[in-house]
Parts: structure tokens; C-alpha cells; sequence
């Protein structure tokens, strides 16, 4: 059974957030390649930022918000929403979720 957040973390990312930003593996590849960018110069040459990491950088910050802020629903709220994410970017990816123009998944960059 989950609990009132987990219900709320997934009515959120199933949603609200889904309807502004659409696919999960869409929108975090995206946000990925903007890292990758801005990153680039740090990177190793063949190191590839992905969606997944995206998610794990975003549960990083809500941590440090709530080492923070302990009490901080929202933080709880967001973090548990960002787990929710990583599942359903890897569900997405299994399910072969197309990716829409230029956006280029680098777990399928051999």
C-alpha cells in the first residue's frame, strides 16, 4: 500500500508534470545533453552524461535541500518524484520509447 507521499509523488510526475514536460526519456535526454554541453570541457572525452543521471542529480539536490531543511514536505515530496522518474525512464526505455528530432539517447550511442 503507499503511503499518502508516494501517492502524491506519483499523481505529481503522472500528472501535472507529464502534461508540461511529456515523456520522461524525452525531456530528461534533453536535459542530459544540455549537461553534456555545459559539461563538456570536464568531461572525459568519451564519458556521456544520461537521463538517468539527470534523475540521480536531481534526487542529489533535494538531498542537500532537506540535510538543509529536514522538514521540508515539498523536498520529500520532489525527491520521492525524481525516483518515480529514474523507474520510468528505464520502463520507457525498455518499452523502445522513441525520442522526438535531434534529441539522441547516449545509452544507445555504441
Amino acid at each position: 500500500m503507499k503511503t499518502e507521499l508516494l501517492t502524491n509523488a506519483d499523481a505529481t510526475i503522472h500528472g501535472p508534470r507529464e502534461a508540461e514536460y511529456g515523456s520522461k526519456l524525452q525531456n530528461f535526454t534533453q536535459i542530459a545533453m544540455l549537461f553534456q554541453g555545459t559539461l563538456a570541457t570536464k568531461l572525459l572525452p568519451d564519458a556521456r552524461i544520461t537521463p538517468e543521471d539527470v534523475a540521480l542529480l536531481m534526487m542529489q539536490v533535494k538531498i542537500a535541500r532537506l540535510a538543509k531543511s529536514p522538514d521540508h514536505k515539498d523536498s520529500i515530496l520532489d525527491l520521492a518524484g525524481y525516483a518515480g522518474c529514474y523507474d520510468e525512464l528505464q520502463l520507457q526505455r525498455e518499452a523502445d520509447t522513441k525520442l522526438l528530432g535531434a534529441t539522441v539517447d547516449p545509452r544507445s550511442v555504441g
